[in-house]
């Protein structure tokens, strides 16, 4: 499981005072699918809808820093992080994808990396705050943590964009599907096969996990953010 942490763009701390191809695509829409479970993010000021078969990282993870919410597939060796950094400035669309992708593959140390695909899409998110969300796709290289192995990783991200805050949501889906050269899951199962051909061919349809984050998007409590907004 790699455990992507921004670092070029600088991390939100929650108010505790309260609870080498890319595209531009203004009209890319998503569509709602699968059956999913309301989560609560940051003690409940945020929500999305995640599939129940991840796990709040939490709940076993010795320690998830204040500015992120991770969620694992541990049979799958899947992870979902949503992420809240300052907004990312001088960055827009592919742009902006790209800047991010690079940066949260420098976060798990890959040792290589292709990006794929970044655009700006339309969401039916609820109370995201009116900003774009830019949804980029690539591949990396990297090895899990603490161990040698290097797993091939399909990499979806959405930047959540939430200009009311002056904040960047940085939502992450990691999906293995080569593990140390095998296909076979740490649950046993035959991995799913790399997105990649399907999106060269021209089927950018977002990763599930990744649909079921953005197209569900709320914020419930802006004071997460701080006084002002």
């Amino acid at each position: 499981m790699c455990r992507v942490t921004s670092t070029r763009a600088a991390r939100v701390t929650p108010s505790s005072a309260e609870v080498p191809t890319t595209t531009t695509t203004r009209e890319a829409t998503m569509t709602p699918s699968a059956s999913r479970t309301s989560r609560p993010l940051f003690g409940g000021a945020l929500t999305c809808a995640l599939d129940a078969r991840f796990e709040d990282a939490s709940t076993f993870m010795p320690s998830v820093p204040d500015h992120q919410e991770i969620f694992v597939d541990r049979a799958r060796d899947e992870t979902v992080i949503v992420e809240l950094v300052d907004a990312i400035e001088d960055r827009t669309g592919s742009t902006l994808g790209a800047f991010a992708f690079e940066d949260a593959c420098d976060a798990c140390d890959a040792c290589e990396r292709r990006l794929v695909t970044s655009k700006t899409v339309s969401t039916s998110g609820r109370g995201g705050g009116g900003g774009d969300v830019v949804v980029v796709y690539g591949v990396m290289r990297a090895s899990k943590s603490r161990s040698t192995d290097v797993n091939d990783v399909d990499v979806w991200g959405a930047i959540i964009r939430l200009p009311r805050a002056n904040t960047d949501a940085l939502v992450w889906h990691c999906r293995p599907f080569a593990f140390a050269g095998s296909t076979t899951t740490p649950g046993g199962d035959d991995a799913a096969p790399s997105d990649e051909t399907r999106v060269r061919r021209g089927d950018e349809t977002p990763s599930e996990a990744l649909r079921g984050v953005v197209e569900t998007f709320e914020v419930r409590d802006w004071g997460l953010f701080g006084e002002g907004t």
